[in-house]
């Protein structure tokens, strides 16, 4: 599982670099559009969750 995150991640981060984008700003990238829905899911599930 590990494995197939790392190369998910390697080869956007590959994609990006070919774009001309620099590989700081690409992991940047994607810090971002991970942790944006994570952070809207809990902010906006989890204070309902009292209600289950």
């Amino acid at each position: 599982m590990a494995f197939l995150i790392f190369y998910a991640f390697n080869g956007t981060i590959n994609n990006l670099e070919s774009l001309g984008v620099p590989r700081i700003l690409s992991i940047a990238i994607l810090m971002f559009v991970i942790s944006v829905p994570i952070y809207f899911s809990s902010t906006r599930l989890l204070p309902l969750s009292f209600l289950l």
